[in-house]
């Protein structure tokens, strides 16, 4: 039985100016499968949390960063 992602996630990279949705169960899982990729990313991640909230993280040199 496979599961339904919960979660669509766009990613935009600051060098590039590109964006991607990407589809995962958890924010963390998605982090991980992208820094894999490319472990020094630096960009913005956007979805809606499980409230309803629409949430954006600032990623810079694979690390979130608190604004």
């Amino acid at each position: 039985m496979k599961m339904k992602n919960r979660y669509k996630f766009k990613i935009t990279d600051n060098k590039t100016q590109e964006s991607k949705e990407m589809e995962n169960m958890s924010y963390k899982k998605m982090l991980k499968s992208v820094l894999v990729t490319s472990p020094k990313f630096n960009g913005t991640i956007h979805y809606t949390n499980k409230k309803g909230n629409d949430v954006c993280h600032s990623i810079i040199e694979g690390k979130k960063i608190w604004l």
